[in-house]
């Protein structure tokens, strides 16, 4: 069979209805009605015929075009391919799979910390507060520190440096807390895809020792036993007092308003009734604000971040 030359499909015009040309064995030319040339390949896999179309048109110029002598050469790896059993479009497919395996393989080896603290927030934790706190004291002490580590790089080291910062600010509380919930994080990820691939050579949430982080004087098995300070008591002593001070205002006035009103005659027992009773209204109604207006505490108590 004549191959078809550069002339002849040059001179190939449309027609009413699209119309193939054979060019050389299992190389075509498909001629649609608005004169677009696409090349057309057929070959023979296993016994079952294929047909691909080439991912560019015919032209002579430009990137975006494929003349006749690069059609016939693709053609002829293509049949050649075949006759060895190889599906050339399988062979593009499986290619593909494996780049955009690899590709996800490198991007979940670059997955930070904090995309693993997030997961564990919406599947792996369920706290009273919806979670709140944890975020809060997270975002303020380990997300700045290493949210944007991968976690295949993640040391104790890293951790230290989170916990270290926390108690130079004097919160062995709450260094123990974020100690805790981070032990949590590690434990639950270490079981789960894709965190669990990242943490085959070490958990380093395990290599921490609390006790050797927080302050020497600090008790780490009873966080409440300590005793508060002169300072604490004696801010403790004037918070009551102005509590007291508040109550009795409250109550003075009260009763000051109920004089103002005068009992009416033959009414003495049926308002002193009354009396009691909106009193004990009176002051339920007070807002639990005015009981602590004038209490402005110096300082927080350790615990609170």
């Amino acid at each position: 069979m004549a191959k078809l030359t550069v002339r002849a499909i040059e001179a190939a015009k449309p027609r009413a209805k699209p119309y193939k040309l054979t060019v050389d064995t299992g190389l075509h030319l498909r001629v649609a009605t608005n004169g677009e040339k696409r090349w057309l390949v057929k070959y023979v896999v296993d016994g079952k015929q294929r047909e691909a179309r080439l991912p560019k048109p015919y032209g002579n110029g430009g990137e975006g075009f494929m003349g006749l002598a690069d059609a016939a050469a693709e053609n002829a790896r293509i049949q050649s391919l075949a006759r060895s059993g190889i599906d050339f479009q399988q062979q593009a497919a499986d290619a593909l799979a494996k780049e955009r395996q690899a590709a996800e393989q490198l991007r979940t080896t670059l997955l930070p910390f904090s995309e693993m603290f997030e997961e564990w927030l919406k599947t792996g934790v369920a706290r009273k507060d919806g979670n709140a706190e944890l975020r809060r004291s997270f975002a303020k002490d380990v997300i700045p520190v290493i949210g944007g580590k991968p976690v295949k790089d993640m040391t104790e080291h890293d951790l230290r440096k989170v916990l270290v910062s926390i108690v130079a600010r004097g919160r062995n509380r709450m260094a123990v807390r974020v100690y805790r919930d981070l032990v949590q994080v590690f434990t639950w990820a270490e079981k789960r895809k894709p965190w669990r691939e990242l943490l085959i050579e070490q958990n380093p949430a395990e290599l921490l020792d609390i006790e050797k982080i927080v302050a020497p004087s600090y008790n780490i098995n009873d966080e409440r036993e300590r005793v508060l300070s002169p300072d604490e008591l004696r801010e403790l002593q004037g918070i009551f007092r102005r509590m007291h001070e508040v109550r009795q205002s409250a109550k003075d006035s009260f009763n000051h308003w109920r004089r103002s009103r005068g009992p009416s005659r033959g009414s003495h027992d049926k308002n002193r009734t009354a009396g009691v009773s909106n009193s004990r209204r009176y002051f339920s109604r007070l807002p639990a604000a005015s009981w602590f207006s004038t209490v402005a505490p110096s300082q927080t108590l350790e615990g609170s971040s």
